[in-house]
């Protein structure tokens, strides 16, 4: 197996490429790879306009971020990510590519700024009695508008300006308006947090 090193967003293009060329050559059928195509060009295109480099830690993290956009195709898209990796890593496409073991919602790929206070405020969750699904929906709410806000520049807490919270709900989308005002909450109560540990002081 090769060491999958960063891949420049305009080498990515020719590697999907190749991804679906293989898929073709093993018989999927064309709505399989209609979907996988859909699926891997979103990616490019978040790359591109970000000018970032391809690796499977950002590709988790964009998953992450998209898949309330992907509802019930989410599953599909997961598949694909975890196929298209394999491909990278072994030049070869496995057939059956199912499981989800690097697309969790991970602080850990956060960077540390990000990642300590919300480790600090998920363990005070714990302890104050909170159900591991709430202690689930927190972690991927507040490593959701994470992403966004170092995807916009951000680099402390601090730096968090009421437009920005504006910008970032007017990108969130929900199904439903209580769905929305339910991941809002759980982002003020962290953001209220932040407050409480003088991580923000405007």
């Amino acid at each position: 197996m090769k060491e999958l090193r960063n891949t420049p967003y305009f080498n990515l293009w020719t590697k999907i490429n190749d991804f679906l060329d293989k898929l073709q050559e093993s018989r999927y059928g064309d709505t399989v790879l209609k979907s996988r195509n859909h699926t891997l060009t979103l990616l490019y295109i978040y790359l591109d306009m970000h000018n970032l480099a391809f690796t499977k830690e950002l590709m988790w993290l964009w998953f992450n971020e998209e898949k309330p956009l992907l509802k019930t195709n989410w599953k599909q898209a997961r598949r694909t990510l975890n196929q298209f990796i394999y491909f990278m890593e072994q030049d070869t496409v496995i057939v059956k590519m199912t499981g989800d073991n690097n697309a969790k919602l991970s602080i850990d790929l956060l960077p540390f700024w990000c990642q300590k206070p919300l480790k600090d405020f998920l363990i005070l969750k714990k302890r104050e009695g909170m159900a591991k699904s709430t202690l689930d929906m927190y972690r991927s709410s507040v490593v959701r508008f994470c992403i966004f806000i170092i995807n916009h520049g951000i680099s402390n807490f601090n730096a968090i300006t009421p437009l920005i919270l504006q910008n970032f709900n007017a990108q969130d989308l929900h199904s439903t308006p209580e769905g929305k005002s339910a991941y809002n909450s759980r982002i003020r109560n962290f953001i209220i947090y932040l407050n409480e540990q003088k991580l923000i002081d405007n």
